[in-house]
C-alpha cells in the first residue's frame, strides 16, 4: 500500500498530489472539510429560503390589503351614490354593507357648508342649492380570525342639496 500511495502522490494530475490519501490523518482532515462545506451550504441555503419566504408572505399580505382597499373604495362609492339619491336626515350614520360584504362597516358624518355666491346670477333661488354638505365616510374592516377592527379608507367629499333623480331635478335638467 505504501508503494501505491507514493505512486499516486507522484502522479501529476492527481488532486491529492503531495498528500498521503491512505493515512488516517489525511482521511480525517478530508472528512471534516467536507462536513464543514455541507454545514456552510446548508446555512446559506436556509438563509436564502428564509429571505424568499419573507418576500412571499409580504407580497401576500400586500395583495390582501390592496383587495380590502379596493373593495372599501367601491363600497364607499356606492354609499355616496345612495346618499345622493336620498340624503339621510341625521348628521351621523353608521352601518354595515350587509351579508354580501362581511366584515365591512362604515360611519358617515355630514357637516353643513355655507356657500357664498358673491356676484353670481342664478336662474334658480340660492336656497335651492343649499344645503351643501361635507360628507366624511370611513370604511372599517373587521378581521374574522382576530376580530381586530381597522380603518381601511377615509373619504371626504361634498354633496349638494339637489337630489339626483327627484322630479324637481328632472324638470330643471329637462329629464322628463
Amino acid at each position: 500500500m505504501l508503494f501505491l500511495s507514493s505512486r499516486l502522490s507522484s502522479f501529476r494530475g492527481c488532486p491529492c498530489a503531495g498528500h498521503d490519501v491512505f493515512s488516517p490523518s489525511g482521511r480525517r482532515a478530508s472528512r471534516s472539510f467536507v462536513l464543514l462545506e455541507i454545514i456552510l451550504a446548508t446555512l446559506l441555503l436556509g438563509t436564502a429560503l428564509t429571505a424568499m419566504l419573507r418576500c412571499f408572505t409580504s407580497g401576500l399580505s400586500a395583495i390582501s390589503r390592496d383587495r380590502r382597499v379596493t373593495q372599501a373604495t367601491l363600497l364607499a362609492q356606492g354609499l355616496l351614490d345612495d346618499f345622493e339619491i336620498e340624503a339621510p336626515e341625521t348628521d351621523h350614520v353608521e352601518g354595515n354593507f350587509g351579508p354580501d360584504f362581511p366584515g365591512f362597516s362604515y360611519t358617515a358624518d355630514f357637516t353643513p357648508v355655507e356657500v357664498k355666491y358673491h356676484s353670481l346670477e342664478l336662474r334658480l333661488a340660492r336656497k335651492e342649492f343649499e344645503p351643501l354638505r361635507q360628507v366624511e365616510i370611513a370604511v372599517f374592516y373587521t378581521a374574522p380570525s382576530t376580530g381586530k377592527v381597522s380603518q381601511v379608507l377615509r373619504v371626504t367629499t361634498y354633496l349638494t342639496g339637489i337630489e339626483k333623480f327627484s322630479p324637481r331635478t328632472k324638470s330643471w335638467t329637462g329629464m322628463f
